[in-house]
């Protein structure tokens, strides 16, 4: 059996990249048109692509399978501004869906390459909570299922990302994450 080594001092990364940009869908994921909304800088994300487990015991109590039930995929951020515009968008955001490009390293961070995630169909959560003397406002993202595959064929146009060629997000895949 071949080792594998996973060590990669190229693969560490110190900040993040800070672009977090949302273009109206349908719910199937078909865009409803070429203009992005940028959201502006981030102070923080937090990506989470997450299973319930369910342990199963044997007589003994030893365990002897995990099984994996509902999957919850969600992004969260802070987001440093809190101007009337941004909070409009957000508290507009109730019924809508999004496709959504994350740009998870600053520009040729991870081996001279630069991780994006982009993300089929997506719902951002209404609501406002604003810490006084802080100023930031906690944004949260629900990834949600995209029955058929998703094509993003113009990553570069729709999102000024470093991805040029087409972005597929398979069949139930949530998202895809590409470094360039």
């Amino acid at each position: 059996m071949p080792d594998v080594n996973l060590k990669d001092k190229g693969g560490i990364v110190k900040y993040g990249g800070g672009v977090l940009r949302v273009s109206e869908c349908s719910d199937a994921g078909a865009l409803k048109g070429s203009d992005f909304t940028d959201l502006g800088y981030i102070q923080v994300t937090d990506f989470k692509d997450d299973r319930t487990e369910e342990k199963t015991f044997d007589e003994t109590g030893a365990i002897v399978k995990r099984n994996y039930g509902d999957r919850d995929i969600l992004l969260e951020a802070t987001l440093m501004q809190t101007n009337v515009e941004v909070l409009d968008f957000i508290m507009a955001a109730e019924n809508k869906f999004y496709t959504l490009y994350y740009k998870a390293t600053k520009t040729g961070d991870i081996n001279s390459k630069t991780q994006e995630l982009f993300a089929g169909i997506c719902q951002i959560k209404p609501s406002i909570r604003i810490q006084s003397g802080q100023k930031r406002l906690p944004i949260s993202i629900q990834f949600l299922p995209n029955e058929t595959a998703i094509n993003i064929t113009t990553p570069a146009t729709l999102f000024e990302s470093v991805e040029t060629d087409t972005v597929a997000i398979a069949a139930n895949a949530y998202y895809k994450i590409v470094e360039n």
